[in-house]
């Protein structure tokens, strides 16, 4: 494959794209999603870096020495992505994480030794494949390096499977998360284990790249979804509108990629048209899913003659139910009457309440103002929302 370099590339613009919108929407909360999905991205991105620079190396000794500068980012992820779905499944065993960054620390340094004093302990050697260069690795390293995701992945699977509680930012925004989030990160995960097939002498161009930009591209287009724009500062607009363009350049980059390799033949026009069709997938994505959230930044206006539950789904974001909640308590009916409406158990009605205070008067008003009851500053709120 001439540009096997390309899908690394592709989805090392996707994981950049995710962190940014990540620090764009910030919340930090130490019982959120935003740190150790951060992590995991930061991880991923260093990990894909090094494949991209590694195969496409001159010679093997440049190959070995990408290898070395980022091995730290290939060995964390792993720890990272059990970290992220213990949180994501409401599940508290921090033991299990710090083993396994613990564990990741010891290969990190014996990594380190056997590169600088030149031991083949853990790579026997760089071979050369047809789609670039890639470590042959000794039986040692590969029984640790199976240790390592053994014991990370497995307890992260079968969390995923059965979750306790998803977060209420995915419970609000994502239907059916339950059933499609272990699927997703299943075979998102079983690829990029196919991109350690080359260490064991199988000649197998790694796919899991691709995956990751696709990935990338949905976890994105999620994170574009919560934003709250209508309370976005400048700083913040400014960051959605990079990651938006880096990550549907990154989708547009993997379109190319089939087209070149499989479609189009080999050669200078093709290639032309190849880079202009890239450039149309990858505008023609950016205004699909990004261009609305990545705007530039205007002030909400003062007066809104649309209906108070279109205007808290397309300004604040909030689900259907959310919104439904909301226009009943600016007419007066009582929480018990809504609860009983609605069906639902005093629980998710509170889980309801939580995510709309997060979107709206807990974005808008001063953090001293938190202290207050929050049911009345809601309701002040809409009120003063219908009447502008």
């Amino acid at each position: 494959m001439e540009h096997s370099y390309v899908l690394p590339a592709a989805a090392f613009l996707a994981d950049i794209a995710v962190i940014l919108f990540l620090l764009s929407n910030w919340r930090g909360g130490s019982g959120g999603l935003d740190r150790p999905l951060l992590l995991l991205y930061v991880c991923l991105t260093g990990w894909n870096l090094c494949v991209a620079l590694m195969i496409s190396a001159p010679d093997a000794e440049r190959a070995w020495f990408y290898l070395f500068c980022l091995r730290h980012f290939m060995f964390l992820t792993p720890p990272a992505f059990l970290w992220f779905a213990l949180r994501v499944t409401g599940r508290t065993v921090r033991w299990l994480p710090a083993a396994a960054f613990a564990y990741a620390g010891l290969f990190l340094a014996l990594a380190a030794w056997t590169y600088l004093s030149g031991s083949r302990l853990l790579i026997e050697e760089i071979r050369r494949y047809e789609w670039g260069w890639f470590p042959y690795t000794a039986p040692l390293a590969r029984v640790l390096l199976g240790v390592l995701f053994a014991g990370c992945l497995l307890p992260a699977f079968a969390a995923l499977i059965r979750p306790r509680e998803l977060p209420a930012e995915l419970r609000g925004h994502i239907r059916n998360a339950r059933l499609w989030l272990p699927a997703l990160f299943v075979c998102w995960w079983l690829t990029l284990l196919i991109a350690f097939l080359p260490l064991v002498g199988i000649d197998l161009f790694p796919p899991g790249s691709g995956v990751d930009a696709i990935v990338g591209l949905i976890i994105a287009i999620y994170l574009r979804g919560s934003r709250n724009a209508a309370n976005a500062s400048r700083r913040s607009t400014l960051l959605a509108k990079l990651a938006g363009m880096l990550v549907s350049s990154s989708f547009g980059i993997v379109v190319t990629f089939v087209l070149l390799e499989f479609l189009l033949p080999a050669q200078a026009i093709a290639t032309g048209l190849a880079g202009a069709f890239t450039a149309f997938v990858a505008l023609l994505v950016f205004q699909r899913w990004f261009a609305h959230a990545a705007g530039s930044h205007v002030e909400p206006k003062a007066a809104d003659d649309r209906p108070l539950f279109v205007i808290l789904q397309t300004r604040y974001q909030l689900t259907y139910q959310e919104a439904l909640i909301c226009t009943q308590l600016a007419d007066g009916v009582r929480r018990a009457e809504i609860v009983a409406k609605l069906g639902v158990t005093d629980g998710t009605f509170r889980n309801h309440l939580s995510e709309i205070y997060r979107k709206t008067v807990d974005q808008i008003e001063a953090p001293a103002e938190r202290s207050r009851d929050k049911l009345q500053r809601l309701t002040v709120f809409l009120k003063n929302l219908a009447n502008s």
